[in-house]
């Protein structure tokens, strides 16, 4: 008599989802999906850019402000100087949301933008997907 282990039956490959394969089921859908993800990163890092760029001239201005009421003025500003100085930094910084960081939220980000931006990242695309999205 030989004793002897049987060999492990086959494993059946998971089955796909349905979600998956129907969300892949043309190439245009993952290059749609994949342009809208580059949309989303395009825009968030924009905004960021933008409210970083209010940071620092906030800090800026704080700096240069607390520079001229110490050093500067003898006696300080005063409460009409750091009234004044307030309009001016709450006044500013509306002014940057408004221009910089308010039409990204409001607005949307071109396909056409998000491919060349892809294209950018990946020169080995040539144009092309900016020619199929075209």
């Amino acid at each position: 008599m030989a004793s002897g282990t049987l060999p492990p039956p086959p494993v059946a490959p998971p089955p796909r989802s349905s979600r998956a394969s129907a969300r892949h089921a043309l190439p245009s859908d993952f290059i749609d999906e994949q342009i809208g993800k580059t949309r989303a990163y395009v825009k968030s890092v924009d905004i960021a850019h933008g409210l970083l760029v209010l940071v620092t001239g906030l800090v800026a201005y704080l700096l240069a402000m607390a520079l001229v009421d110490h050093w500067l003025i003898p006696g300080g500003l005063g409460v009409v100087g750091r009234s004044i100085a307030f309009v001016l930094f709450v006044g500013g910084s509306v002014w940057h949301l408004m221009r910089a960081v308010a039409p990204l939220v409001m607005l949307r980000i071109n396909p056409l933008y998000a491919a060349q931006t892809i294209e950018h990242c990946q020169p080995s695309f040539k144009n092309s997907l900016l020619s199929l999205l075209q």
